[in-house]
């Protein structure tokens, strides 16, 4: 069996200084390399490519632009799709004698502390009144729906627009033509076509970008907008076969308290005397002369003062009901259609946007195909100017060796 020595530690420990020798020859050798290439470090790679602070500020509150436009659409949506079941609930005629309840205001008795929470949670949302309701809602309310509806679809759009316009004021001092392409460039110089290209490139997918976002934008809304459309086409044909029916029932009663005179009339001639016959065969009915005695007359003579009155309450009630659903349906016709020329609006703003979302595709496919041949340019004229100094350093170094042959043979 054989017996393993192990040897003694040293005495000092050098380990510390072989690592820092080690990490001076790195650092000495990364510098030397750094300072005899001729291209710049990774990080100031970076940062010259980098956009400045000011455009990167700017990119940032457009975006936070956008996402505040797309939340209040999203609001809008999750709004009406909450209020449509009561929106189309025409209310019955159990509901006009009880009031609706609605939602309590922070200072009233019986608001709870939870409650006030949400509201001041949702203070800043246009419809913070409409999510705590319970009830039918009235013609009224209705009313201040379709407004609060509108007002938000049209600050929708402006803001919108407003982005379009941002955008094409970038588009103004952004770098859109690959005029740094050129063959005097590429041969004048061979970094500034590289940065050129790279920034046209940028700007043509950050154009590309906010076009597409713009576009999202504007499917939301028009979205918003064809929702609020249906629900007022749906109100109004409820008014409409609302009132068509109330005709039809006031008509109905009509004939039933004129079939209930008719009864009362039989009844009156069935008290009438009988006709008398006389011995020749002729007769004489009574009730007949009394008949032919009321043409001409005036009806209103024939009845009482309280059914004249009962009459004249019933058609005065009839015609304000009527006056009132027509006026109600003339009004949701005006708002009906102006949402319709609110959706005409962005419908025809989306096109456009689509049109343009196009182009910029086409474009941003172009200015890629541009930029790969002018990084192909460039390495060719990389290669030319190679071959050009190995063409200059072989003439240089042959006309000196002649220079020296001459010499020698002088």
């Amino acid at each position: 069996m054989m017996s393993t020595h192990r040897r003694p530690p040293p005495a000092h420990d050098r380990t510390g200084d072989f690592r820092s020798l080690v990490d001076a020859a790195s650092s000495s050798s990364s510098s030397s390399s750094s300072s005899s290439s001729s291209y710049p470090p990774p990080s100031k790679r970076l940062q010259r490519s980098d956009p400045p602070p000011n455009v990167v500020r700017a990119h940032q509150q457009w975006l936070a632009q956008a996402y505040t436009i797309r939340r209040h659409i999203v609001s809008l949506l999750a709004f009406l799709y909450s209020i449509r079941r009561q929106y189309l609930a025409l209310p019955s005629s159990a509901s006009k004698h009880h009031r609706p309840r609605t939602p309590l205001a922070p200072g009233q008795p019986g608001s709870d502390g939870d409650g006030d929470a949400a509201q001041q949670a949702d203070r800043s949302s246009p419809f913070a009144m409409w999510t705590a309701f319970q009830g039918p809602l009235t013609e009224r309310q209705r009313d201040e729906i379709d407004f609060q509806v509108k007002v938000v679809v049209k600050r929708c759009l402006e803001s919108i627009r407003e982005l379009e316009l941002a955008e094409e004021a970038r588009k103004k001092t952004a770098p859109t033509e690959p005029t740094a392409l050129s063959p005097l460039h590429t041969l004048l110089s061979l970094s500034t076509p590289r940065d050129s290209a790279s920034s046209i490139l940028a700007s043509s997918i950050i154009s590309a970008h906010r076009a597409s976002v713009t576009h999202y934008l504007s499917t939301l809304l028009s979205r918003a907008s064809s929702l609020q459309s249906d629900m007022q086409e749906l109100r109004l044909k409820a008014q409409r076969e609302k009132s068509r029916s109330l005709a039809n029932s006031r008509a109905i009663l009509s004939h039933q308290n004129a079939g209930a005179d008719g009864g009362s009339a039989s009844t009156s001639t069935s008290a009438a005397p009988a006709p008398v016959k006389g011995s020749v065969g002729g007769s004489f009915d009574p009730s007949l002369e009394s008949e032919s005695s009321l043409v001409g007359r005036d009806i209103s003579t024939q009845l009482s003062a309280t059914q004249i009155e009962m009459f004249e309450n019933e058609s005065s009630q009839l015609v304000k009901s009527l006056e009132s659903d027509l006026a109600a349906i003339q009004k949701a016709e005006s708002r009906l259609y102006e949402i319709s020329d609110l959706q005409t609006q962005v419908a025809q703003q989306l096109e456009q946007q689509g049109e343009v979302t196009d182009r910029l595709l086409d474009e941003a496919i172009g200015v890629g195909t541009e930029v790969g041949k002018g990084n192909e340019q460039l390495e060719k004229a990389r290669q030319r100017s190679r071959e050009a100094d190995k063409m200059l350093s072989v003439f240089l170094v042959g006309s000196g060796l002649a220079l020296l042959f001459l010499h020698w043979m002088d």
